[in-house]
């Protein structure tokens, strides 16, 4: 899961899609969204909160990094994932 939703969200130039495993919790990869220097798009912040707005409602998982979110995969299904990264591919390319 967390390899697909990394390859559906590359392409957005200032951000970097990696999967990688949490140093707390090893046996769960995440997807993780980095906003680097080059991103130009909504902050970090503005894309958790219309991510959280929208329906359903939608949490990224906050890595305690002020430029990454991540998403984690524990509890999704499928057809959730699935929503997860179309609602994610609209709201970073919306600025």
């Amino acid at each position: 899961m967390c390899e697909r939703a990394a390859r559906e969200l590359q392409g957005f130039p200032g951000l970097r899609v990696t999967v990688e495993h949490d140093d707390l919790d090893y046996l769960i990869p995440r997807t993780v969204l980095n906003f680097t220097d080059a991103w130009t798009g909504l902050s970090r912040n503005e894309v958790s909160d219309a991510m959280g707005e929208g329906r359903p409602r939608i949490r990224l998982y906050d890595i305690f990094d002020p430029w990454e979110l991540a998403i984690d995969p524990l509890n999704l299904t499928d057809e959730e994932l699935d929503i997860v990264i179309f609602r994610l591919r609209k709201v970073l390319g919306s600025s």
